[in-house]
């Protein structure tokens, strides 16, 4: 309002271009203040970001050295940690999930002991025909089929 010295002998609408000038003039300050703010602490964030991936990278390959060493070199029996390792990784489960499946079903998956390849073998083919049986009893696929014959073509959001 300073440079406005006889605001209050202005029109209405002098008044009113004023005043989105002054707040133009606020905002753009307020911005500049805040990018100041933003370039000086992004650099900071950057190298804390760019240290703790340099870590996870270390982290990752000792890991994967040890396994190397321990169950292909060494050939030593898997821990129990590394038993539910490779059974969420046969059944593309997170830890998450994991997590949430109930004792009885952890316990029933780990008795099929899924780490070894020929049991894995049986178990992923025992799930493929469970998966292909639901699959021809679904009214779905039995719709698709009839729809297929006749020459239409089928799409599951119909």
């Amino acid at each position: 309002m300073l440079k406005y010295p006889q605001y209050k002998t202005y029109e209405i609408k002098e008044k009113q271009k004023i005043e989105k000038s002054i707040e133009i003039e606020i905002a753009q300050e307020l911005y500049n203040q805040q990018n100041k703010y933003n370039n000086q602490n992004q650099g900071k964030v950057n190298i804390f970001k760019i240290i703790i991936i340099i870590k996870q990278i270390i982290c990752f390959i000792t890991w994967i050295i040890k396994w190397v060493i321990k169950y292909y070199i060494l050939n030593c029996e898997y821990d129990e940690s590394d038993k539910i390792f490779i059974t969420r990784r046969c059944l593309n489960m997170s830890l998450d999930k994991w997590d949430a499946l109930d004792d009885d079903n952890k316990k029933m998956l780990l008795k099929k002991e899924l780490w070894v390849k020929e049991k894995k073998k049986e178990f992923l083919a025992e799930i493929k025909e469970r998966e292909r049986l639901e699959k021809i009893s679904s009214a779905k696929y039995k719709k698709e089929k009839r729809m297929k014959k006749k020459g239409f073509s089928f799409n599951y959001n119909d």
